[in-house]
């Protein structure tokens, strides 16, 4: 995250030079809808900073704990100019706040230095911004490419440039052949960190802006993602319908004691104890096919709820908040949720679960493995 004087120093590049706001000239991809978060209830989306002092920040939901999202959109933009982060920038050099996929209070407009470019491209073409989710799996997929579901508004003969990273991460990679294979009208365009491409005519994905804490998408959204990079892969053959993420080789939001903690819940629960980040990425996939419940401590991997057969997903939390990302997105998948509690957390945002904590996930564990057989049956 950038410090106090870098940040000032964007903020004023896009008061001075401009930011705008394409919406209301997008065409209506989902028309927008209220939604109510009610199990487990939510009325202020939270996030928790992850920087030491750490901090809680909480925003009201909308108006008596409805959400309004503002649906799905496509605008489009002539001329415009994309930067090698997947900034776009309109031909008046103003920052297209729909291009900001997430932190858009850490953009920076360098005003007219923007229509500097590297070269220019004819046609239609769409750019994600990719910097977003460069190494978070969880914003990649939530926030950049859920955009690329404005696709399905387009005639199947479109011609497409699809703009994109020079070097992708590999679930990038991977995620930028699906959609290549899922459209085939459209080939691929990486573009090098730095440079810049003015576009004839760019398409614009307008979603709700980036709100901290809420991770929800709407149904058509979540579906288009498992559908197009699910395709063509095969379930893995696991030894128990039932998975869960360890974070032990992480940096941090970690189960300190986790060992003690799976000793007690395998014994009851028979579950795949995966460190999921140690998979390639396809793997990745075919091992959430398989998975009815899925569970872990909070964190990215917990995003692959898009992918498995839907019997639930168990949160493990440290108890200094109640962070929503996952409640919400699972709401927009239609995954039951549960989230357990557990101590407070260090500065690394580790943490353990004391007996009667493990007990508390051991029994949501057996709640959600009933709950997906019989809903099975």
């Amino acid at each position: 995250m950038p410090g106090p004087v870098d940040q000032l120093f964007r903020a004023a590049g896009r008061r001075v030079f401009g930011v705008r706001s394409y919406w209301s000239e997008a065409s209506v991809v989902l028309e927008p809808i209220d939604v109510s978060f009610t199990v487990p209830p939510v009325t202020s989306f939270v996030q928790e900073t992850y920087k030491w002092p750490k901090q809680v920040i909480a925003t009201p939901v909308g108006v008596r704990g409805v959400y309004r999202d503002l649906g799905v959109g496509i605008a489009h933009l002539n001329h415009a100019v994309v930067a090698g982060d997947g900034r776009v920038f309109d031909r008046d050099h103003r920052l297209v706040s729909e291009s900001l996929a997430t932190h858009d209070y850490q953009a920076v407009n360098f005003g007219p230095w923007t229509q500097r470019h590297n070269f220019a491209l004819d046609g239609v073409a769409i750019a994600l911004n990719w910097w977003s989710g460069n190494t978070n799996v969880y914003h990649w997929l939530r926030d950049v490419f859920a955009r690329a579901f404005v696709l399905t508004s387009l005639q199947p003969d479109t011609p497409l440039t699809i703009v994109g990273p020079s070097v992708p991460t590999p679930f990038q990679q991977y995620s930028f052949d699906a959609l290549l294979s899922r459209f085939p009208q459209a080939r691929y365009l990486g573009l090098h960190y730095g440079h810049k491409v003015v576009i004839e005519q760019l398409l614009q994905p307008a979603m709700p802006p980036y709100v901290r804490g809420c991770g929800y998408l709407r149904p058509e959204v979540a579906s288009f993602i498992r559908e197009t990079l699910s395709a063509g892969i095969a379930p893995a053959d696991l030894s128990s319908p039932h998975t869960y993420i360890s974070r032990a080789h992480t940096a941090s939001r970690r189960l300190v004691n986790e060992s003690e903690v799976l000793d007690r819940v395998t014994s009851r629960v028979p579950m795949n104890v995966v460190r999921i980040e140690e998979f390639a990425w396809r793997d990745q996939l075919a091992a959430m096919m398989s998975t009815n419940v899925l569970a872990g401590v909070y964190g990215a991997g917990l995003v692959h709820m898009l992918f498995t057969r839907g019997g639930g997903v168990v949160e493990i939390h440290n108890g200094d908040s109640a962070e929503t990302h996952f409640s919400t997105m699972a709401a927009g998948c239609g995954v039951p949720f549960i989230s357990v509690q557990g101590g407070p957390a260090d500065r690394n945002q580790d943490f353990a679960l004391s007996v009667a904590q493990t007990d508390v996930l051991i029994t949501a564990l057996e709640h959600m493995v009933r709950r997906a057989e019989q809903h099975n049956s």
